[in-house]
């Protein structure tokens, strides 16, 4: 088992795609005059409101394609919201022009986040279905909920489809954590390899692995610099040690990166190793009592 350690400056975007476009959405686009509404089976609480254009189901699905009812996601996981069976565009030569924008508010309704057009090509689809993915990560933070709007227009007719719907995010309850004079904003898990936030703990043999904290502070600052220690310790399932460093950081830190993000990077390459693995990080201020401690299992699929 090798274990390494990074210290970065890094933002995780919020990430919502499905088609690029350079297209602006226009200020008569956003305050269309929303008309009839269409009845949808929709068991997610999404409203939605129309005019021209229809839509047979609104449903959300999962990163694993699995659907879903709730509303409730774990920071980091993303899920995409489908429109399917679609109707009213105007049909020009037998292709229609679709195009979907998403603007998402936070609890004092500040705009936190929107983007331009989504789909900017024509499409001679006999079914339409429209979606885009929303990831539930930076600018957004779990313990808040936020509300989303999704615009649908038809780019050669006067039809439009707004739909819009709240969303709670929550960290991941797999991880303990436990402070003392330190707070943080975001700890989680994710993988490399798939470059996604593992919210089940189950990780994969060769799988590396980011330990990630977001947001830590609290540390004494002398001259912009940390004095931070941090351990791990990880154990098998019969309680023997496999892997323990006593301090990733023996030198002071940056403590506007470090409050950006820090990161232990696992690695796991021994088949012999019994799973679940209980993992514990100790992060503490060397220059006052403060300290923080997470501790989660990692299920090693072999």
């Amino acid at each position: 088992m090798r274990i390494l350690t990074f210290l970065n400056i890094a933002f995780i975007g919020l990430l919502l795609t499905n088609c690029t476009s350079n297209t602006d959405v226009t200020q008569e686009e956003w305050t269309e005059v929303k008309k009839d509404t269409t009845e949808i089976q929709n068991k997610n609480k999404v409203n939605t409101e129309n005019n021209i254009l229809l839509c047979n189901i609104v449903y959300f699905t999962l990163n694993d394609g699995s659907t879903t009812n709730n509303t409730d996601f774990i920071y980091g996981e993303r899920f995409q919201i489908n429109f399917d069976n679609m109707s009213g565009f105007n049909r020009i030569n037998g292709e229609i022009y679709p195009a979907m924008a998403i603007f998402v508010l936070n609890e004092n309704n500040d705009t936190i986040f929107k983007t331009d057009n989504l789909y900017k090509d024509s499409y001679k689809t006999v079914n339409v279905s429209l979606n885009a993915y929303l990831k539930c990560a930076d600018p957004m933070h779990s313990n808040s909920t936020y509300h989303a709007f999704i615009n649908i227009w038809d780019r050669k007719g006067k039809g439009t489809l707004v739909s819009d719907f709240n969303f709670t995010i929550k960290p991941n309850d797999k991880i303990s954590v436990k402070t003392n004079n330190l707070s943080y904003n975001e700890i989680y898990l994710k993988s490399k390899d798939s470059k996604e936030v593992i919210i089940d703990n189950n990780v994969n043999l060769y799988e590396r692995v980011y330990i990630v904290f977001e947001g830590l502070k609290g540390f004494k600052v002398i001259d912009s610099l940390a004095n931070m220690g941090m351990n791990i310790v990880v154990t098998d399932i019969n309680g023997d040690t496999t892997y323990y460093n006593p301090d990733f950081f023996p030198e002071p830190v940056n403590a506007y990166a470090l409050y950006q993000m820090s990161y232990i990077k696992l690695f796991f390459k021994d088949k012999n190793v019994k799973s679940p693995l209980q993992c514990k990080v100790l992060i503490w201020d060397k220059k006052s009592d403060a300290d923080l401690t997470a501790d989660f299992k990692l299920n090693l699929i072999q």
